[in-house]
C-alpha cells in the first residue's frame, strides 16, 4: 500500500481502518483511526490509544476525561508545538522516500506529526515503518527506554547523530501542567502551562530499543562502552563537555563513534 496516512473525512473512516490493520498488522495492536480537524482541542483521543505501547502525552489526559477550560485549551493550542510551521519534507516507508513532498510538522503535545493538504490536516500513521524527513530532520517512531529496567514506551525521536556503531536522538514532547491554585498564603500558584520535555537517546544497533542518556557520568556510562570509557571521558573534559547541552552531545559521540571503529567494535 506505500505510505499510509489518516483521512479526517468520516465516510471513508472505517475503509481506511481496515486497509491500515491489513497493512501495518501489529503484534496483537491495531492501529486507531480516530477524526482529527485543525480545530483540536486537546483531548479525547487518549483512550483510544493502545495503552501498552503508547505513552499518554500527559498526566491529565491519561488520568482524566475532564474537558478543558477555555484558558487551558488556548495554552494547548497556542503551545503545542516548537515549531508551528510546516516544513516542506518527505515521507519514508522502511528508509524508501516516497517520490512526492508534503508540508508537515511535529505535534509536539500528542507527539504525532502533521501533514498539511490543501486546506486539511491530517496525520501520519504512528508506526515503526514508517518515518519523515522535516527540513533536514529525520523523525522515527521509535522504541525507548527512559531507564534500563523500564518499560518500553515509542513515540517520535529526532535524529541528531547517525553513526557507524549507533544513533543519536532527541525527544522533545510538550506535557501540560494542570493550573495551581494557592492553598494559602504562603503557598505560590501558577496558571496552566505546557512545559518543554526534551530527552537525548542512544540506540546501538544491536538494540531494538533507544535508552536515554542521563547527565550524571555514572549513568552516561552506561551508554559507552567500558573498552573506551575512559578515553572518551578524558576527551570530554580536556575540551570542557557537557552531557546536557545538544551540541556538546553529538560532538561527544562522535568521538565515541571514532573510537569504536579504531578498536574493531563495529
Amino acid at each position: 500500500m506505500g505510505i499510509a496516512f489518516c483521512l479526517m473525512n468520516k465516510t471513508m473512516k472505517i475503509k481506511y481502518l481496515l486497509l491500515l490493520l491489513i497493512s501495518f498488522p501489529l503484534a496483537g495492536n491495531s492501529q486507531t483511526v480516530y477524526n482529527f480537524s485543525n480545530n483540536y482541542k486537546g483531548s479525547g483521543n487518549a483512550a483510544e490509544w493502545d495503552s501498552n505501547l503508547r505513552e499518554a502525552l500527559t498526566d491529565l489526559r491519561s488520568k482524566s476525561n475532564r474537558a478543558f477550560t477555555a484558558k487551558e485549551e488556548e495554552e494547548i493550542l497556542q503551545n503545542s508545538y516548537y515549531n508551528k510551521a510546516f516544513v516542506l519534507g518527505k515521507l519514508l516507508e522502511k528508509n524508501k522516500e516516497t517520490k512526492n513532498d508534503f508540508l508537515l510538522r511535529h505535534n509536539a503535545f500528542r507527539d504525532e506529526i502533521e501533514i498539511q493538504i490543501n486546506d486539511k490536516i491530517e496525520f501520519l500513521v504512528r508506526h515503526p515503518d514508517i518515518s519523515c524527513i522535516l527540513g533536514k530532520e529525520q523523525y522515527l517512531f521509535q522504541p525507548f527506554k527512559i531507564t534500563e529496567t523500564g518499560a518500553a514506551k515509542i513515540g517520535y525521536l529526532k535524529v541528531l547523530y547517525l553513526g557507524s556503531n549507533f544513533t543519536l536522538f532527541i525527544r522533545e514532547v510538550k506535557q501540560f501542567k494542570e493550573e495551581q491554585k494557592a492553598e494559602n498564603s504562603l503557598t505560590a500558584s501558577w496558571p496552566a502551562k505546557m512545559e518543554d520535555i526534551t530527552e537525548f537517546y542512544f540506540l546501538d544497533k544491536s538494540e531494538d530499543y533507544a535508552l536515554r542518556i542521563n547527565s550524571k557520568k555514572k549513568m552516561f556510562s552506561k551508554n559507552v562502552s567500558k573498552n573506551v570509557l575512559s578515553d572518551a571521558i578524558k576527551y570530554m573534559k580536556t575540551n570542557k563537555l557537557t552531557t546536557k547541552n545538544k551540541e556538546d552531545l553529538i560532538t561527544i559521540y562522535k568521538y565515541y563513534d571514532s573510537l569504536l571503529t579504531k578498536n574493531g567494535e563495529i
